[in-house]
């Protein structure tokens, strides 16, 4: 039985789960945001990464009112530099406040298990609420004003990715790895970019090389990246031209029906997925520019930004 599944365990208790021993502890330069282990409750394992497991939980307050948050967590035997890694992502989310970005409530690093605690995301994964919005789409096709509606949600999304995007960069981080799927939708029905654990702010190029090993996401990669292993924010820019196509493909896979052995070819011989249905030649022509091979031709955020207000005010 794994950590995750133990943490979940109504029966399990406190001691049962630690690891170490307080003296042993050297995490303690996070302790002004610690939270109590025994003020978390631990629901369901929601998904397994390379380093980490994710838990939903909730914090008990003092006065007995619940928090619903998200629990990262470092899968059992992991080495020490995977333990650094998930220290250097609770720092840099310490000092990553935006609107966008998904928020870190606390910690628990005094003692082993090392564990982040997260906002909670109300309506799931940006990948999971478009699929879903598929599933219901087909009862208001007849609605005109709906589909103008939905439009309107996608370029929002759009808009609010290339925020939390623009963020990072100037902050000197590069994500790394962006998909739907590591983009949570939170209060508001709000996008924020959720999974920094492989960004340049948490893992050194080597350490990435290692935790990725034949798991990389191919089909949100940059040509470069798939070729050199070279990430900058410029492949970020790529990557976020696929997730817009998800958005308005209602979460479908990239490259559909296409083998992951065969993208890099076919990207090298120019190829390029066409336009979704129902998607504006205005925002197609944003997710092509964002896949052009020279890099530095590809738009910066801001760019993207005012190309994304001026298709909604067209729309309107």
């Amino acid at each position: 039985m794994d950590l995750a599944t133990r943490l979940c365990k109504e029966d399990s208790s406190y001691e049962d789960l630690i690891i170490c021993n307080p003296a042993d502890s050297i995490h303690v330069r996070t302790s002004n945001r610690e939270i109590p282990f025994t003020s978390i409750s631990f629901k369901e394992h929601i998904s397994s990464g390379p380093i980490t497991q994710v838990i939903a939980a909730e914090i008990i307050h003092n006065n007995g009112q619940l928090t619903g948050s998200i629990v990262k967590i470092l899968k059992e035997d992991m080495k020490s530099d995977a333990k650094q890694c998930l220290l250097n992502e609770i720092d840099i989310l310490k000092k990553l406040v935006h609107v966008n970005i998904i928020s870190m409530i606390g910690c628990c690093t005094v003692r082993e298990p090392i564990l982040l605690v997260l906002e909670n995301s109300p309506f799931g994964s940006l990948q999971y609420y478009l699929r879903e919005c598929k599933t219901q789409r087909h009862s208001n096709m007849s609605s005109l004003s709906h589909q103008y509606e939905i439009i309107d949600e996608f370029i929002r999304f759009g808009t609010e990715i290339a925020n939390g995007l623009f963020f990072l960069e100037e902050k000197e981080c590069v994500i790394r790895i962006l998909a739907a799927k590591n983009i949570q939708i939170g209060h508001n029905a709000v996008c924020k970019i959720s999974d920094l654990g492989f960004s340049t702010a948490v893992m050194t190029s080597d350490e990435f090389e290692v935790y990725t090993s034949g798991r990389l996401p191919l089909r949100w990669m940059a040509l470069e990246a798939l070729l050199d292993c070279f990430y900058t924010t410029k492949s970020d820019t790529w990557s976020y031209g696929i997730v817009l196509w998800e958005i308005f493909n209602y979460g479908d896979t990239p490259y559909p029906g296409m083998g992951a052995g065969d993208i890099l070819h076919e990207l090298q011989q120019g190829y390029r997925m066409p336009k979704p249905r129902n998607c504006d030649d205005s925002i197609y022509n944003l997710m092509f520019d964002c896949w052009k091979q020279d890099p530095t031709s590809r738009p910066c955020y801001q760019e993207i930004i005012r190309r994304l207000n001026n298709t909604e005010q067209s729309e309107s």
